[in-house]
This record gives C-alpha cells, sequence and structure tokens, in this order.
C-alpha cells in the first residue's frame, strides 16, 4: 500500500466556493489554515488548506497534482479561526471563501507574503578582532567600520551611511574582500516603538466592581471543569469604572498563559484609549497588538503578524479584530457592545459582538460584553439566563450622574409664537446662563437628513414608517420622508 498525505484546498477568488484536492510532496509539511501556491489548469492559484488525510494513492482511479510551494510557513489561520469562518459561511450565507479573505489583512492575500525589508550590513563568519591588521593606512575608513560592525556584529547600511557618515564605496570594498555581506532584513513597524510609557498600577476596587472580577473568575473555573460558555453583560454606569474591570481580568489572564482580545468601537479607539492599556502593561507593551483605521496597510499588517508569531499576547481593535489569530485565548472584552459600528456593512456582513460570542464558545473562554445602555438582544439574553449578568450603578468617588430633563416639545411650540420652537425655553435659559459666565455649549444632532421627523404641533401627529414605526427623515434635497432602518 502506497500512502501519501492529501490536502483539501479552498481556491480563493471562485465566484462559489471550489475546494480541490493535492498532495503534499514529501519534504513539505503542511497543516489546516496554511496558505499554499497550487497548480489549477494552466496557472498557479492561491488557496487556503482545510482539511489534511492519509490517503492510499494506489487505489486512486486519477491523479492528484502535488502543491507547488506554500505562501508562508506560518499557519494564518487557527484551528479556533477555521471553525468561526466555517460558522459565519453558514450562519450569514456567505461563500466560506469570502469569509477567510475578510479574515486575513491585505498583505497576506496574494501568492506571497508581502512584508517590509531593509538592508543590513553584517560580518562574514570568522571575522573578528585580529582581521582589523590587515588594513593598509589608506584604508582607515574600512578599519574603523569593520571594527564598529565586529562590535556590534550587524548595523543597518542606512545607518552606517547615515548617522555614522561612512561611505557607500568602504561598505562595498569590504564586501569584496569577503568581510561583510549586506543582506535584507525583515523589520517591522511599530508607531509606539519610540514611547516610554510609565507603568498604571491596578488601582482598588469598589464593592461592585470586586463582585464582577468575582465572577469573572467563577466563570474561568466553571469552564476549566468543562462547564458552558455564559457571555458575562457587564451593565455599568457612564463613570462606573468598567475599564479598570477589562485592565484586572486582562491581566488575571496573560498571569494564566494565556491571551485576550478587547473590541472597542472605532470612534472610541483614541490614542488615549490606547496608551491606557499600554500604560498598564508598560512592562510588556511589546506584546500589546493595537489594529486601528489610523494605522497604515503595513503598520497594521505587522501588528497581526506580532500576534501571528505569539508576540503579542493582547490585542485592541475595531470590529476586525476579533479575527486576530491568538493562540491559547484566554478572554474576549467587547466595550460599548450596543454600538451600531460593529456591525460589518460589507459582505460577509456579520456583527463583531456576535461573532465575539460564537468564538468563545469555539475557543472555551470567558466573553464579557460592557454597556452602559445595552443593546435589547443583550438585555434579554441576560434576562432569560442565557448570559450572566453584573451591574454596576455607582460611579467611581461617588461622583453623581448628570441631571436629564426631558421636554416635551409639542408644549414648547403652544407657548412659542411664530412657529414651532426648535430650542425649548430651559434649553435657552441656559444656555444664555452658560454664556454669560463664558462658558461653552455642545449641541448634539444626532440625526441624518434635514429634519428627524415631521411634528404636527397642534395635534402631536408623527409621520411614522408603516413597516417598523420608526419616525421617518426629511430629506429636504429629494423632497421625501426616508426610513434608516
Amino acid at each position: 500500500m502506497a500512502t501519501a498525505t492529501a490536502v483539501k484546498v479552498l481556491i480563493d477568488g471562485a465566484t462559489s466556493d471550489l475546494t480541490f484536492s493535492y498532495l503534499v510532496p514529501e519534504n513539505m509539511q503542511v497543516v489546516p489554515g496554511q496558505r499554499v501556491n497550487v497548480p489549477l489548469r494552466n496557472r498557479v492559484s492561491v488557496g487556503t488548506v482545510t482539511e489534511t488525510e492519509e490517503i492510499d494513492t494506489s487505489k486512486l482511479t486519477y491523479k492528484l497534482k502535488p502543491i507547488m510551494g506554500v505562501v508562508s510557513d506560518d499557519r494564518f489561520l487557527t484551528p479556533g479561526l477555521m471553525d468561526l469562518a466555517a460558522w459565519i459561511s453558514d450562519f450569514y450565507l456567505t461563500p466560506i471563501e469570502t469569509v477567510i479573505r475578510t479574515m486575513l489583512p491585505k498583505p497576506s492575500r496574494g501568492d506571497e507574503e508581502k512584508r517590509k525589508t531593509a538592508k543590513f550590513v553584517e560580518v562574514c563568519e570568522g571575522v573578528s578582532g585580529p582581521s582589523l591588521e590587515i588594513f593598509s593606512g589608506r584604508e582607515k575608513r574600512q578599519r574603523e567600520l569593520l571594527a564598529e560592525l565586529i562590535e556590534s556584529g550587524s548595523m543597518s547600511l542606512a545607518e552606517l551611511t547615515g548617522e555614522k557618515g561612512f561611505s557607500r564605496g568602504s561598505i562595498t570594498a569590504l564586501e569584496k574582500k569577503d568581510l561583510v555581506k549586506v543582506v535584507d532584513r525583515i523589520v517591522t513597524r511599530d508607531p509606539s516603538d519610540e514611547i516610554e510609557y510609565v507603568e498604571s498600577k491596578p488601582l482598588p476596587l469598589n464593592a461592585e466592581q470586586a463582585e464582577v472580577m468575582e465572577q469573572f473568575q467563577e466563570s474561568v473555573s466553571e469552564i476549566a471543569n468543562g462547564g458552558k460558555v455564559k457571555p458575562i453583560l457587564l451593565f455599568g454606569v457612564t463613570g462606573s469604572g468598567k475599564t479598570e474591570v477589562y485592565l484586572q481580568a486582562i491581566q488575571s489572564t496573560i498571569e494564566a498563559g494565556k491571551g485576550a482580545i478587547v473590541l472597542v468601537p472605532e470612534i472610541a479607539l483614541t490614542p488615549q484609549t490606547a496608551d491606557r492599556f499600554k500604560r498598564r502593561f508598560a512592562s510588556m507593551k511589546d506584546q500589546v497588538a493595537i489594529l486601528h483605521s489610523s494605522l497604515s496597510e503595513g503598520e497594521r499588517h505587522d501588528e497581526w503578524r506580532k500576534v501571528l508569531e505569539q508576540r503579542a499576547r493582547i490585542v485592541i481593535g475595531a470590529r476586525s479584530a476579533i479575527f486576530s489569530p491568538v493562540e491559547n485565548l484566554g478572554l474576549i472584552v467587547v466595550d460599548e457592545e450596543h454600538e451600531n459600528s460593529y456591525k460589518q456593512d460589507t459582505v460577509p456582513r456579520y456583527q463583531a459582538r456576535d461573532i465575539a460570542v460564537v468564538r468563545g464558545h469555539i475557543e472555551k473562554c470567558p466573553v464579557i460584553l460592557g454597556s452602559a445602555t445595552p443593546s435589547l438582544e443583550t438585555w434579554n439574553n441576560a434576562h432569560n439566563g442565557k448570559y450572566g449578568f453584573a451591574t454596576m450603578r455607582q460611579r467611581v468617588d461617588n461622583q453623581k450622574l448628570p441631571l436629564i430633563r426631558i421636554i416635551d416639545m409639542r408644549q414648547e411650540s403652544r407657548k412659542h409664537k411664530g412657529g414651532p420652537a426648535i430650542l425649548s425655553t430651559k434649553l435657552r435659559q441656559l444656555m444664555e446662563e452658560r454664556l454669560a459666565d463664558g462658558e461653552q455649549t455642545i449641541l448634539f444632532l444626532n440625526r441624518r437628513g434635514f429634519a428627524k421627523n415631521i411634528l404636527c404641533p397642534e395635534c402631536g401627529y408623527v409621520a411614522n414608517c408603516k413597516h417598523c414605526a420608526t419616525t421617518l427623515t426629511l430629506h429636504r434635497t429629494d423632497d421625501r420622508l426616508l426610513c434608516h432602518i
């Protein structure tokens, strides 16, 4: 019996999922989740290995073609991500090839991985101090250059010809003497590499925060003992210290030798937010990867690479960060879980919060969903017992919540002469007081269109959508009412 290893490869770019079997050459090892180059008709295609198996080639009635090579020796998709891709494909009715393409950064989708390289000059093997004696008096700069390289081992070509002031001719001369060689090395771009963070210490937890941490630890223990994953809804008012709970839960996860993913809405993923995590984990800041849209494509790829190579154990990012290839995942945090920005508006149209919950079940790790205004579906799951429920109603340092008044604009319109009122009497009064005191006022207009509704000031009639009862928005340019749901 002639046995060989065969793999099933999902071909990139097909209009529908195309999977073909290929033989693995004896000198090559391939695992599911790895990207490979394969022959397809008269061209070379790229695909993802989905399955491996041992087959008896003597019983085959056809000839299998061998794999031509691998895109990278690294497996881009972990077993958990492969299972997650299958679930997304089934649930959102999307080709799995499209899902896998979404999971990968652009530089890793082609027939070879695009990585930034730089030229370095390094000393050849066997070259040491005595080699400095071969230079004549006229080769002083070459001798100084070689001494510099022997001391450091290697140095970038840009640094040698720039900051150090050596000429390219001196380097070429040493190359011809087989004393040094110029090589290409992969370099990693880290936007915060030159920033020195002062480590912040964990803050004392109040009673409510301590109770949430206890619930988190119970969830960890239950999962470790074979129990089911039960996501925790952390319902905490603004300023109640949810972030400190996240930080201490992450610290506990890292100490257990596992990794963590923190999802933050894109609008909230500011440098200040990222810096807070970097400061808390300043002693291991190189193990924190930040993924957000303000980074260049190359910088995002380098951060993703840190995760893939297990150099980063904490990932902080927007919705796509849920696909980070974290091995031994121990915690997923979804901050402001109600945010609409977690919804992907292109195929596959996934909801990152729901994907986080599913990945938690696949990876057997706790999931914390934090919000001051939970979404209706999460709230319902918590009250039905499907999710755990923790509350934090007290603000840090016992600060009071801002006073909120709801004004009936129908009543204001009756008081106002000359048409419907735009600002209520109370709002105008308070704005005038602020201006008199030299202070500022912010008016937040959270709407699209010319007006968010059409309201009759006499009877209070509002034009609603006949399908969902949401108020219709007036678009003045088109002169029509639209529903935005």
